[in-house]
């Protein structure tokens, strides 16, 4: 809010602007392009307008401009995809491990030698049932 204008040449450089011109003291509120791209109006607040030309280099496409430009789009809307699916990844991980620790412990688990005791019971249980078997089959085999 200072009156000066910043110009952008995404090709050249795209983190600072290409050109910063001090075009007036108050703050600019509205810009207009000359349909062939050469002149540039600003406006102040106050109601001054400036008129600039601008060079050849920033108001005339260049040779596959275009497509490089939308490359650089593409890649930039690819990249925000990622980040935004690793924020949402992270979040689930973050609810998962929370969610782990306010559960309290499980208070019904049984004691080591209960649950041996049981699998030794059920085992033996089946080695009954499958001599069981074997003797009627044997059985019936004579």
């Amino acid at each position: 809010m200072d009156g000066c204008l910043d110009v952008w040449d995404y090709m050249f450089k795209q983190n600072d602007p290409t050109l910063s011109l001090q075009v007036c003291d108050e703050a600019l509120n509205c810009l207009r392009i000359q349909d062939s791209g050469s002149l540039l109006a600003c406006g102040s607040h106050s109601g001054n307008v400036t008129l600039l030309e601008l060079s050849q280099s920033l108001s005339q496409q260049q040779r596959n401009e275009k497509a490089s430009i939308t490359q650089i789009f593409e890649r930039e809307t690819k990249r925000e995809k990622i980040l935004e699916s690793r924020y949402r990844e992270m979040k689930l991980k973050e609810r998962a491990k929370s969610q782990q620790e306010e559960s309290p412990p499980d208070e019904d688990a049984e004691d080591p030698e209960e649950l041996t005791a049981e699998a030794e019971k059920n085992f033996w249980f089946t080695i009954e049932q499958e001599k069981a078997g074997i003797e009627k089959k044997e059985k019936a085999a004579e």
